[in-house]
């Protein structure tokens, strides 16, 4: 009796390793794909994420930061940044959140590259407006054209596109976009 459950037993485990390492997806053998295998603080494959332009941050080293933040009330809404976030900025509207909160704008430059931390992290009842400040970039009419907004999608561990419309303001140099939820922002091309 013994030796026929440690048969099963057995035949069992192996059974087991035989059906999983066969699924391709949970098999050490399956291919690898390599655009969600991803870091915060590494663009997605082929993306180049801009950086801070270190003569135009006046006086600032690198790895400077700028931060606001604001008390704000659902009936009133509000916005939050601008010279002090080196010109990124949330228009929140009334009635896109329920109770009051303070929000926050973070601009880093991460080293390798620059973004903006919009807080706190949370969805919304309705889009937010961001504004984001190319400024200090040094673009060419051809890399501001071709600018695209991409966010931190923890989830699912990876930077992806935002998919809504932009506005590109040359005179003000800003791109702008509606998003339904705060995150870590960064734009590239």
């Amino acid at each position: 009796m013994k030796t026929h459950r440690k048969h099963f037993l057995l035949v069992l485990v192996v059974s087991t390793f035989a059906v999983v390492g066969c699924q391709e997806a949970l098999s050490p053998n399956a291919p690898v794909d390599n655009f969600s295998i991803q870091d915060i603080n590494t663009p997605p494959p082929g993306i180049k994420f801009l950086k801070f332009e270190s003569s135009s941050l006046k006086g600032a080293t690198p790895s400077s930061t700028g931060y606001a933040e604001a008390t704000l009330y659902p009936a009133v809404g509000g916005t939050v940044g601008g010279a002090e976030t080196f010109g990124n900025i949330v228009l929140i509207p009334a009635g896109s959140f329920s109770t009051a909160t303070t929000f926050s704008v973070n601009a880093y430059d991460g080293g390798s590259f620059s973004y903006v931390d919009f807080g706190p992290s949370m969805s919304f009842n309705s889009s937010v407006y961001i504004t984001l400040d190319f400024s200090r970039y040094n673009l060419s009419q051809g890399e501001f054209s071709s600018l695209k907004i991409y966010y931190w999608n923890a989830n699912k561990g990876k930077w992806e596109k935002v998919n809504n419309p932009s506005k590109y303001d040359k005179t003000n140099t800003t791109i702008s976009t509606w998003v339904n939820h705060f995150s870590r922002y960064a734009f590239g091309n």
